[in-house]
């Protein structure tokens, strides 16, 4: 009755696609099918929009509900379990964007926004996932078939990037309504939440830019894999975060007493 949390490809990696799975999985899904144990098998795809950035927006999806049982009557155990490998494979790859997390992962999330905010479309996790799956394909298929297009529309894609960067916009701006009376109205709901936000803002930045900065400089050198880099930040910021508090704890105690430290 309990679940068990599984990852089958059996290593940790950055390739942005699924690699070759282990056939432990299937094993022991067809191992206790044979001793009369119903187990139901659910594939989790982790969507990382920059997997190596530190507190990167990840989309969880899970998949449909399968069963290996009907492989465990196979007399053939090794091809039981090869069939039974490729069925959760393919299952793994439904809720899973594939596409390389360096050059492509990027640039996939980007047009699907892009084309999302144009069509009007809908902002479940399930509607982007099977976008941005299409994105990924047909980026693929370009890229092969004609090099030399593809290479436009990213230098295309790249330049409008530049141009809303250098402005300070987002897609969305370019739909604004723009009337005075919007203008006046957008100032004055920003101002109210400036005179309230900035003077906590600004004491934030200033306690916490040394410890921030830190957590960047030791997390890259506590590790040079990419697989890892997030997972060092989290433990090096962890610990450099705690010392800083204990140090401001103890200026604060040694300045205006226990009460205050």
């Amino acid at each position: 009755g309990s679940a068990v949390c599984l990852f089958p490809e059996g290593v940790s990696h950055s390739t942005g696609r699924l690699v070759a799975l282990r056939t432990g999985a299937a094993r022991m899904a067809l191992t206790a099918a044979r001793r009369g144990i119903t187990v139901t098998l659910v594939a989790v795809g982790l969507n990382f929009d920059r997997k190596t950035s530190f507190r990167s927006r990840a989309i969880v999806l899970y998949g449909r509900p399968f069963s290996l049982g009907g492989f465990a009557a196979d007399p053939d155990d090794q091809t039981a379990v090869r069939l039974a490998t490729e069925a959760i494979a393919a299952e793994m790859r439904r809720p899973l964007v594939e596409a390389d997390p360096v050059s492509d992962a990027a640039m996939v999330a980007r047009v699907e926004r892009l084309y999302a905010a144009a069509r009007g479309r809908p902002q479940s996790a399930h509607e982007r996932i099977g976008r941005r799956q299409a994105i990924a394909r047909g980026m693929e298929r370009l890229r092969v078939r004609d090099q030399a297009r593809f290479e436009e529309i990213a230098q295309r894609l790249r330049r409008y990037d530049q141009r809303l960067q250098r402005f300070g916009l987002r897609d969305r701006h370019l739909d604004w309504d723009l009337s005075l009376r919007t203008a006046a109205w957008f100032a004055l709901r920003e101002a109210v939440v400036a005179v309230l936000l900035v003077p906590i803002a600004v004491a934030g930045l200033v306690l916490f830019w040394v410890p921030y900065r830190l957590t960047a400089i030791f997390a890259r050198l506590a590790t040079r894999e990419r697989d890892v880099a997030a997972t060092a930040k989290v433990f090096v910021g962890a610990g450099i975060h705690v010392a800083w508090l204990l140090v401001i704890a103890a200026v604060a105690w040694r300045t205006g007493g226990g009460r205050v430290g």
